[in-house]
């Protein structure tokens, strides 16, 4: 008789395969900085490696790809996250492919769940609007989500801003003079200055951020 503990054993041993099928054909590399491990870290939690992530980059696994917890680490349950609980959206990464490509040709690289009630905090009014963004600060994955539908510059609100092929995330402070001082999350950081709000390419403002 093949006991519970038996099963869930079974379950946890094939969570490379599962990995495995998650990243897909996307580039280990882009799968890595998205979730926030590194090459060599993600390569030992691949066939035919038999090391675990730690919890909390499972929980960044689950979230990026769009799938159960659960299913993800140990094999049981429904892999897909139910729509009741959760609406996904696109999720891309900060790193574009080149300066010259325009951001909303970018193919999402996966799926962000937005539980219920963050859905119900952010107010927005029309889901189709949101982005997901995996970027990386101080060695930090910090994941943002962007409404689409707010490109006009607020004093004081944070946005996110396209800079050649990158795209950044800056708190954004107007001076009397017209000028847009855009400040990066760390206090350490040098402000940017622009002209005007003509010359920045607003992709959104940020309605939610998430540190992993």
């Amino acid at each position: 008789m093949v006991t519970d503990s038996e099963t869930t054993n079974n379950g946890i041993q094939g969570f490379p395969k599962r990995l495995l099928e998650l990243i897909g054909t996307e580039s280990k590399l882009s799968f890595g900085r998205n979730v926030g491990i590194t090459d060599s870290g993600l390569r030992k939690y691949l066939p035919p490696g038999k090391s675990l992530p730690t919890f909390e980059k499972l929980v960044a696994i689950a979230r990026y790809k769009g799938v159960q917890l659960e299913w993800l680490a140990t094999g049981q349950g429904p892999k897909e996250i139910s729509q009741g609980e959760f609406i996904c959206i696109p999720c891309i990464s900060s790193q574009l492919p080149n300066h010259d490509t325009p951001w909303k040709s970018i193919t999402s690289q996966g799926k962000y769940p937005l539980a219920a009630h963050e859905l119900s905090a952010i107010q927005c009014d029309d889901p189709k609007q949101l982005l997901a963004i995996n970027t990386e600060h101080d060695s930090t994955l910090i994941s943002v989500v962007i409404d689409m539908g707010y490109t006009s510059l607020i004093d004081g609100y944070t946005y996110a801003i396209r800079a050649g092929d990158e795209i950044c995330v800056r708190v954004i402070q107007k001076h009397s003079d017209g000028k847009i001082q855009m400040a990066g999350l760390s206090s350490f950081s040098t402000p940017d200055i622009a002209a005007s709000e003509n010359s920045i390419d607003v992709l959104g403002r940020v309605v939610l951020k998430t540190v992993r």
